[in-house]
């Protein structure tokens, strides 16, 4: 569990960055190997997320991986909006697509001034992987389009993500017919009202929904199913792209489905809030710079949480290494979980304080960092969650050092 996480490309569910800078801080806290796959515009993305210096830093010092793929598939659409229109799957790569040639020209297009910049650019792509397009991925997309019941299910899945209140037609109707490597549609789908809806929260000026654009999304589901294979990892992608995915191979996501209800139930109760790191970034009051002091020493944290069973309770994991050498640790069960909901003052009173605890400790972290470095020796979990982790994402704090 949390070994390794890759953020994927894909076309933009919406008017917003395909790459959100809570996630990614989330996943470089969480994750000991972060990796994103993307072409020259997600390398712009991730500038102007991290800034030109920190985006260098973080691939320099390996918390971050940037995974460079120029060749985009692609649906390629003959005689559009007519009785006659059809469609078939492509790759696509732009001249002087080499990230020798493209990394140098995305980070001058920064703020900054050239020559520091261009000496970015050569710190990045030494560090930088250029990942071997695989060129399978198009002929596995075709057979996917051979099972009528799996597009259809992808559809109507496409549509209730992008246009939750479109009216589907029951049964919606979504047919391929192939013709020497073109598809043509047969489809109940009013587009125009699909995308009444649609546009609603994303511009026309951005995208439309359209036939081509509900294969091509088919056709990345693929591309992201090759991605976790090939580096061993979970996936994070938007919920439409990973319900496309689970209808194909729901064991792939699996253990990313696990880990963001594990994340989600830890950070519920050590924050308060199931999103605390993600949200701390995406509504601006952290950048992902302010992550740097901590990352390093985040790495026997992240080690910990790798080596957690992949079926195991994250809580409960946390809470035996911090507790479970301890005084604690002897408490009637039923006590010590009523102690985790009240706060570790009024396991102070149970172990003889007379009430003292209890006036000061209730209401408080379920895990005092204070008491838990006088009772466990050693490096524990919560000395990273509840000393740098926790002063980071603490309202009006200044800076953290780790």
């Amino acid at each position: 569990m949390f070994e390794a996480i890759c953020i994927a490309r894909q076309t933009q569910d919406g008017a917003g960055l395909a790459i959100d800078a809570g996630l990614l801080a989330e996943a470089l806290v969480f994750y000991q190997k972060v990796t994103v796959v993307g072409h020259a515009e997600v390398l712009r993305q991730l500038i102007r997320i991290c800034g030109p210096d920190t985006l260098v830093t973080l691939v320099g010092e390996g918390h971050l991986a940037f995974a460079y793929d120029p060749v985009l598939g692609a649906v390629a659409t003959d005689n559009v909006a007519t009785t006659l229109e059809r469609h078939t799957l492509c790759n696509v790569e732009p001249q002087r697509s080499a990230l020798q040639d493209v990394a140098p020209d995305v980070f001058m297009e920064a703020s900054g001034k050239p020559g520091r910049l261009r000496r970015l650019a050569r710190r990045f792509i030494e560090h930088a992987l250029e990942l071997p397009h695989d060129t399978s991925i198009l002929d596995a997309a075709r057979r996917d389009f051979q099972e009528p019941q799996y597009v259809e299910e992808c559809v109507g899945y496409i549509l209730a993500g992008l246009a939750p209140g479109y009216r589907q037609p029951s049964p919606l109707q979504f047919a391929l017919r192939e013709d020497d490597g073109y598809y043509r549609i047969s489809t109940n789908i009013d587009f125009v009202a699909a995308n009444e809806v649609y546009h609603r929260t994303v511009p026309a000026s951005h995208s439309s929904l359209s036939s081509a654009q509900l294969l091509l999304m088919i056709l990345e589901a693929r591309e992201h199913l090759s991605l976790a294979t090939s580096l061993d990892a979970e996936l994070l992608v938007s919920p439409t792209r990973s319900a496309l995915i689970g209808l194909r191979m729901e064991s792939l996501l699996g253990r990313a489905g696990a880990s963001g209800q594990q994340l989600a139930h830890f950070q519920e109760l050590s924050f308060s809030d199931a999103h605390a790191v993600r949200e701390a970034f995406s509504g601006g009051g952290r950048s992902i710079s302010d992550l740097l002091p901590l990352l390093d020493n985040a790495r026997r944290w992240k080690t910990w949480l790798a080596e957690r069973p992949a079926d195991g309770d994250l809580l409960r994991e946390y809470w035996a290494a911090a507790f479970g050498h301890s005084w604690l640790n002897s408490l009637p069960a039923k006590v010590a979980r009523w102690v985790v909901f009240t706060g570790i003052g009024v396991a102070v009173d149970l172990a003889g304080a007379g009430g003292l605890g209890t006036a000061l400790g209730v209401g408080a972290s379920v895990v005092d960092a204070t008491i838990v470095q006088r009772v466990v020796s050693g490096w524990q979990p919560d000395q990273f969650v509840e000393g740098p982790l926790k002063k980071l994402l603490a309202p009006n704090s200044g800076s953290v050092q780790a």
